[in-house]
């Protein structure tokens, strides 16, 4: 039985660009609002954010250049809104839909297998808590192509989570759902490489965008079968922080944080710390060594080797290297007198860092990318699901970094193609 719809306005935008970039802004302005005291205590540092209208203003005129990009690709290319949308079939069902995740399983498992070779006390520091130091061991290790495959695995992972929900194939509904439960073992089978490939190499960045991005393909297409109410939407995102933080603290204590204290206080600080940063750069307190070089706008053009070898863009406006970059980021607070173990001053932070306060009018054109986006992927066409769940996570997580076109961008769109392409060849 399919529900009345109360409030489609909530549940038409909840997870579009303009509901996550509101979800964002309610964590900034925990962040600005944070008693001073609290802050100082929990993060080491003086608080320069709190209630500075600068930041305050700054931050809302970057949100506004978002909305104006979005509110342009809605003037220019209308389109229906997320519970009037009819998502577009795919030819892709049985076993030519688990197919592409199987493979991609198959090489993210060979990946882990590889890594356990090559460090072989791998296993024992994970289990004694001491994963900083098998975290730093592992900086060192090439995988080459095969490390491609987790990379690639996830954006395959979202293109067949919402195959899998959203499909009425008759094939899979009525005749053979037992194959259907044995597509989603697979599914989860896949999963379980993606979390094994995340502790192994104890990064929270691998894990984190994939739940993120099947969150969000849930409840886009929960709300699209009239499945989720607008309780539930709020209920689910409650849990999901819940959840990211429980996962967040999990991995603070694989890295050797002492207890769950600590690891709360780690989350303040990878959170709503980058907000004082940010306050920091607006002030002229705290400086990027390479800030202004245009090395923060677009990070995959600095971070990928394949694309620097035929297009040299490090040599043609003199970037250093990946880590060079990560390594001088740690300066900056140590120079501003803030702790210098934090280095995210949010993804508006480091676009000011690069064209000061021009970063509105560089958030509008992102707005048109996202606002782009979003059309395809409510669309269900494939590069809308292969790179949306990639934005929404990008968005939702403004506090740490620029991250949307860093290095797990190209990634995205080769994969996206390569989807596309597939499903043209069984079409």
């Amino acid at each position: 039985m399919r529900m009345r719809i109360a409030r489609p306005l909530i549940l038409n935008n909840i997870v579009s660009p303009f509901g996550i970039s509101i979800l964002s802004t309610m964590i900034f302005l925990i962040a600005w609002c944070f008693p001073t005291h609290f802050y100082s205590e929990l993060v080491h540092e003086p608080d320069l954010m709190f209630l500075d209208p600068t930041t305050l203003l700054f931050f809302l005129l970057c949100v506004a250049g978002f909305w104006a990009g979005l509110l342009l690709v809605n003037f220019l290319f209308p389109s229906r809104p997320l519970l009037e949308t009819q998502p577009k079939s795919s030819p892709c069902t049985g076993l030519s839909l688990i197919l592409p995740l199987t493979v991609t399983t198959v090489m993210t498992v060979l990946t882990c297998i590889l890594i356990i070779r090559e460090t072989p006390n791998l296993l024992v520091l994970l289990l004694s808590q001491q994963g900083q130091t098998a975290k730093s061991q592992l900086a060192e290790m090439k995988l080459g192509l095969l490390g491609w495959g987790a990379a690639i695995q996830t954006p395959v992972l979202w293109w067949t989570y919402w195959r899998l929900r959203i499909s009425k194939s008759e094939h899979i509904e009525r005749n053979l759902r037992y194959l259907k439960a044995f597509y989603w073992v697979i599914f989860v089978i896949g999963l379980f490489a993606q979390v094994a490939f995340s502790v192994l190499r104890v990064s929270r960045s691998d894990i984190m965008p994939v739940f993120a991005g099947i969150a969000v393909l849930y409840l886009m297409s929960g709300i699209l079968r009239r499945e989720i109410k607008t309780a539930g939407v709020f209920r689910y995102i409650l849990l999901l922080s819940m959840a990211v933080i429980l996962l967040f603290v999990l991995f603070s204590l694989l890295r050797g944080t002492s207890n769950v204290y600590v690891g709360l206080t780690g989350f303040a600080g990878y959170t709503i710390a980058s907000y004082n940063r940010l306050a920091a750069l607006l002030h002229g307190t705290m400086r990027y060594p390479y800030g202004g070089h245009g090395v923060y706008l677009f990070p995959f053009l600095n971070s990928n080797h394949v694309l620097n070898t035929f297009l040299p863009m490090k040599g043609i406006f003199g970037w250093p290297d990946s880590f060079e970059l990560w390594h001088s980021e740690f300066q900056a607070p140590q120079l501003a007198g803030l702790n210098d173990y934090l280095i995210w001053s949010s993804a508006f932070g480091y676009i000011f860092a690069d064209v000061g306060w021009a970063t509105p009018v560089l958030l509008a054109a992102y707005g048109v990318v996202y606002g782009l986006v979003w059309r395809q992927a409510k669309s269900g066409n494939v590069l809308g699901l292969t790179l949306y769940p990639w934005f929404a996570f990008s968005a939702l997580a403004w506090f740490s970094g620029n991250l949307v076109f860093d290095a797990t961008f190209p990634f995205l769109i080769v994969t996206g193609l390569l989807l596309i392409a597939y499903e043209r060849l069984l079409t």
